[in-house]
């Protein structure tokens, strides 16, 4: 109970997303080692959405729906740049996308033990999120 009141009150106070977004990541974590996997699938969904992206956590129809999009977009990438230049580009040095994907990363486990489906969006989100 002590860590939410100093977790709510440390977001409260942020000047930024990003700051936002990485003391979330901290919460993530600590639900994923608590076991609290909803909770943390919950705030990465909300967080994300200040970056402006979304990510359907509750109806199975919607995630694969979103896996579809995600997955047509990755071939559109792969299109434009092999596989092997994406893996010698540099890192990502736009914080958002830094942010967006350590969120993302954060969820692999919960989304795992929770749901395959919801997994399987993140992973190929990160791929798509790794192209910009």
């Amino acid at each position: 109970e002590r860590a939410e009141e100093l977790f709510d009150y440390i977001v409260s106070h942020v000047k930024s997303n990003v700051e936002r977004a990485e003391i979330q990541n901290i919460r993530v974590i600590l639900y994923d080692n608590t076991g609290k996997y909803r909770e943390a699938i919950e705030i990465v969904s909300e967080e994300l959405k200040t970056f402006g992206l979304n990510l359907p956590i509750d109806n199975t129809e919607e995630i694969l729906s979103a896996f579809e999009v995600e997955l047509k977009q990755y071939k559109k990438n792969l299109e434009k740049t092999n596989v092997t230049e994406l893996v010698n580009a540099p890192d990502a040095i736009d914080p958002e996308i830094q942010a967006c994907m350590e969120l993302l990363a954060n969820l692999t486990g919960p989304t795992y033990l929770t749901n395959q489906d919801l997994c399987a969006l993140i992973a190929i989100k990160m791929v798509n999120i790794s192209y910009f």
